[in-house]
């Protein structure tokens, strides 16, 4: 479960954080009283670095088997991989300590990540299953490359163009970047207010099309750089994902991962 005190979102600018949650609490590791002393501690100073450690092997393991190591693919895997069962003590829905799968994305939804677990926690086997070699199907990676303006990438095929039976599980996530701008003001120095500033950041969607062409399902969050859907099909039909940019201005490349008709190595929704 998340920790009571750790950092909620959203941020002052209304984006929703965080992306992902990690091991943070009661952390077991050497001291320094002697050389068999041991220490628990707590703090994202090590839940993030055992993000960043996985995403340092995969890009390891991309760079030998020749797979995509762009960043934004990369940020797209660790997401769509998490694992939904993570629970928050703070919001109690009837009840109960509330998990991801209690509020997954349907039609229409601006609210893409939850603000106290992101997509879900770190799984790092889950995630070398969505991004190493394989001849499944169900799972996917992409890099969408110069998204046009106001329209939309080519549409990706889910489950081989094989139908999804109703019910299937969706589970897409698409990764972008944010620029940020630093104006130094000749002082050199990187703390001080101001300094830094956010260029404006394109506004794509995510949706799930059947094979008539109809939107059943689509993350629009109006002002973030991610879009997640964990979604479950209402018909058995043909189904494919595509991005929408709603900007006036071309997005250059953009991170796809989906899993679709499977619960195989990950989180899979409970009614």
């Amino acid at each position: 479960r998340v920790f009571n005190s750790s950092s909620r979102g959203p941020l002052a600018d209304a984006r929703l954080k965080p992306d992902i949650v990690a091991p943070g609490s009661a952390i077991n590791m050497a001291g320094s009283a002697s050389n068999t002393a041991e220490r628990t501690s707590n703090g994202t100073s090590f839940s993030a670095p055992t993000v960043a450690g996985l995403a340092a092997l995969m890009l390891e393991h991309g760079i030998d088997s020749g797979l995509n190591t762009d960043h934004r693919v990369i940020k797209a895997i660790l997401l769509n991989s998490a694992s939904k069962h993570v629970r928050d003590p703070r919001n109690n829905i009837g009840g109960l300590n509330a998990a991801w799968v209690q509020r997954p994305v349907a039609m229409n939804s601006a609210v893409s990540l939850d603000n106290a677990m992101g997509a879900g926690q770190l799984n790092g086997l889950a995630a070398l299953r969505q991004y190493q070699p394989t001849v499944r199907t169900d799972l996917g990676v992409r890099q969408l490359n110069n998204i046009p303006a106001t329209g939309t990438s080519p549409a990706i095929v889910l489950n081989g163009g094989q139908p999804l039976l109703a019910g299937s599980l969706v589970a897409a996530t698409l990764a972008w970047d944010r620029g940020v701008t630093w104006n130094d003001n000749n002082n050199n120095n990187r703390r001080e207010s101001g300094e830094f500033a956010g260029q404006a950041l394109r506004n794509l969607d995510l949706e799930l099309i059947n094979a008539a062409g109809t939107v059943v399902a689509r993350s629009n969050s109006p002002r973030d750089s991610v879009e997640h859907m964990y979604f479950n099909v209402p018909a058995t039909d043909v189904y494919r994902l595509r991005a929408r940019n709603r900007s006036a201005s071309v997005e250059p490349a953009a991170g796809l991962a989906f899993s679709a008709g499977t619960s195989n190595g990950h989180s899979f929704s409970v009614d």
